[in-house]
């Protein structure tokens, strides 16, 4: 186990990432814990044993940090760095989070490419019909514009539900946060 001034010195290099008032603050409650550990009759090994791994700790500050970032500033660079982070804490993550995420870009990666590919289909036509390359007939010409409005509408809602995923990956992120400080909690 560690002493104290090892345990604050190895917190401290695994926040770099923070801003500087953000690792101050949280360093300071790290030496309130020592504190209060040692008001309780507790010995410095007692209690870095209690508090766990500095690097796990710090892992899951970053993390909640990065999501609170994404919660008011939502962008995809800041999605994936969540995501990224929440596989960094274990394995297991790893296995977690890539399933859904995987299925999640792969419907959105679907429904983006359709809905352009229904938008331009009354171009392709009308570009067929200019160049003489293909005679249409009003049917084909019709369809292709009724894929046009469907397009539009699907690429309305791919946008929502765009919107919506982020949201869905920031909250199982955060879930799969709990799931993992359930799990070292009770070893």
């Amino acid at each position: 186990m560690l002493r104290k001034e090892e345990f604050m010195k190895q917190l401290a290099e695994q926040l770099q990432s923070l801003p500087s008032d953000e690792r101050n603050e949280i360093l300071t409650d790290y030496e309130e814990y020592f504190e209060i550990g040692q008001l309780e009759g507790k010995d410095e090994l007692e209690i870095t044993a209690g508090l766990g791994s500095p690097r796990t700790i710090a892992k899951e500050l970053v993390l909640n940090s990065s999501i609170a970032k994404v919660e008011h500033k939502p962008s995809l660079s800041n999605v994936l760095r969540i995501i990224g982070l929440t596989i960094g804490l274990s394995f297991l993550n790893f296995l977690l989070v890539v399933g859904p995420l995987v299925a999640i870009v792969s419907i959105l990666f679907a429904g983006w490419l359709a809905s352009i590919t229904m938008i331009t289909a009354p171009i392709i036509q009308l570009a067929g019909i200019i160049l003489d390359y293909n005679p249409s007939s009003l049917f084909e010409i019709f369809v292709s514009i009724g894929a046009c409005g469907l397009g539009l509408l699907l690429f309305i809602g791919m946008y929502h539900l765009s919107k919506f995923s982020m949201r869905l990956i920031i909250h199982y992120c955060k879930w799969n946060i709990t799931i993992v400080k359930g799990r070292e909690s009770n070893v």
